[in-house]
């Protein structure tokens, strides 16, 4: 645990660094540090995440193509990995780098302030430990949110081929971003939106028989595990209905911003079904499929700071956020990190 705490400790003092005047060679420097740290913590992990045992297992039953592996393409990466003889690791190394370097891509375009979203996606469990516990789905999320651009520049082809590769080779479930490309781009009215909500919640029987005919539907069957609300989740419906009201009032938007907060308000509606649906095994697809679109606030939050006109609101605002968020960390990791088995952290070298 004191190895997550001294990270924190250390992207801390990069975002007070980020308030004061400093060039954007060392800016960048830093940043780059920051994500290699972050990379080989990810990387040389042992039995660290509830996901790394599932997929150790998996990797045992490649020296054939693995049946039990929905996506044709990642089972032949799995073969091909088993049969030239690589170690398990070496996937390990390969999705947290893909994942790092997706999500550096990411936060570089798209934020003002590139330490606080570092911050926020390290310190919030639905993020960064996120990579540790959903390996594939989490590279899926940090490739579309990448793609984000794409869709700002209208390549489409670029985007659907994105979409393609991922869902053959990362995770079947990102084949439902398709249509984001056409959703995300356009500026909407407040009024349409309300209605969609509205719509949405009230027709919560259709959005059930939807997720039963959808990747989604194994999870059904698991009626006693995740059928309750995560505080987590809380927090996020909390931070999604705060930037739909910030969206409503936010006049001359950029293109870019309008993506964002259409994004925003998709994981708006995905976390209401998700409170509706509270208690129920729906909980465990309608959150698998939020976690395409919740790390939003990665972003978000740092370009709302960087609205305010007052340079020492923003220094006030960023200093805050990155309080809490560092907070949230530590409660977190204390109470949750032995069941998500993020703790204790064990590495290849002392395995």
């Amino acid at each position: 645990m004191l190895i997550y705490i001294l990270i924190l400790f250390f992207i801390f003092l990069c975002v007070m660094i980020e308030c004061s005047i400093i060039s954007i060679r060392n800016k960048l420097l830093l940043f780059y540090f920051i994500l290699f740290l972050l990379l080989l913590v990810s990387a040389i992990r042992y039995d660290v995440g509830v996901d790394y045992v599932n997929y150790a297992e998996l990797y045992e039953e490649s020296s054939v193509p693995n049946i039990r592996i929905k996506e044709a393409g990642f089972a032949l990466f799995f073969y091909i990995f088993n049969y030239w003889g690589f170690p398990y690791e070496y996937f390990i190394v390969l999705f947290s780098f893909l994942t790092i370097s997706f999500f550096s891509r990411y936060v570089k375009i798209n934020s003002p302030y590139i330490f606080l979203s570092v911050l926020i996606f390290y310190s919030f469990g639905q993020y960064y430990f996120n990579t540790f516990n959903i390996i594939r789905q989490a590279l899926g999320t940090y490739i579309f949110l990448y793609s984000l651009e794409l869709i700002l520049k209208r390549k489409f082809k670029p985007y659907i081929l994105i979409c393609l590769i991922t869902t053959y080779f990362v995770h079947a479930s990102f084949i439902v971003l398709i249509p984001m490309y056409f959703i995300l781009r356009h500026s909407y009215p407040w009024i349409t939106k309300l209605l969609v909500l509205a719509v949405l919640l009230l027709g919560s029987s259709i959005v059930a028989h939807l997720i039963s005919i959808s990747f989604y539907s194994i999870y059904l069957e698991f009626t006693d595990f995740f059928s309750d609300i995560s505080p987590t989740t809380y927090f996020l419906l909390f931070l999604s209905i705060l930037f739909f009201i910030l969206d409503l009032g936010c006049k001359n938007k950029t293109q870019k911003e309008v993506i964002l907060y259409n994004v925003n308000f998709i994981s708006l509606v995905l976390l209401l079904l998700i409170y509706q649906f509270n208690g129920t095994p729906l909980v465990m697809p309608l959150s698998r499929v939020s976690y395409y679109f919740t790390p939003i606030y990665i972003v978000l939050i740092p370009l709302s700071i960087s609205r305010l006109h007052i340079r020492n609101n923003r220094a006030i605002c960023i200093i805050g956020v990155s309080l809490i968020f560092s907070i949230l960390f530590y409660f977190s990791i204390t109470i949750n990190g032995k069941d998500n088995k993020i703790v204790p952290y064990k590495t290849i070298i002392n395995k």
